[in-house]
C-alpha cells in the first residue's frame, strides 16, 4: 500500500476519480482536458513528465487542464490522471486541448 502524505489530495478530498488514457495515435506535447459532471478542485497526472502542468479551467470548474512536453503519450502508453472533489462526480471524458501554459 503506498504512503499517504498528510498534504496529499487523497487526503484534502473526500471523492476522487482515476482515468487512464490510451491513445491510439502518439503526440507531444501532451495536452487534455478532463471534463467531469460537477466541479472538481483538483486534478494530477501520473508517471514521469518533463514540464507538467496541472490545473483546473479558469473559466469551468468542472474541466481539469493537463499539460507535459515529454515524453509523448502514443499507443501502448498509458496515462493515469486523477481529478479530485468535495462532492461525489464521474468523469465524463477525456479530450485533446489547447493549453496556453504561462511562464512564471
Amino acid at each position: 500500500m503506498p504512503r499517504i502524505s498528510e498534504g496529499s489530495p487523497q487526503k484534502r478530498f473526500k471523492y476522487g476519480q482515476e482515468v487512464r488514457v490510451t491513445p491510439n495515435v502518439a503526440f507531444q506535447p501532451v495536452s487534455l482536458a478532463i471534463i467531469c459532471d460537477q466541479e472538481i478542485k483538483e486534478v494530477a497526472a501520473y508517471g514521469m513528465t518533463v514540464r507538467p502542468y496541472f490545473n483546473l479551467a479558469a473559466d469551468n470548474n468542472k474541466m481539469g487542464l493537463i499539460y507535459y512536453e515529454a515524453p509523448p503519450l502514443g499507443p501502448g502508453v498509458e496515462l493515469t490522471i486523477h481529478a479530485f472533489s468535495d462532492n461525489p462526480f464521474k468523469v465524463v471524458d477525456v479530450m485533446p486541448a489547447k493549453i496556453q501554459r504561462k511562464e512564471r
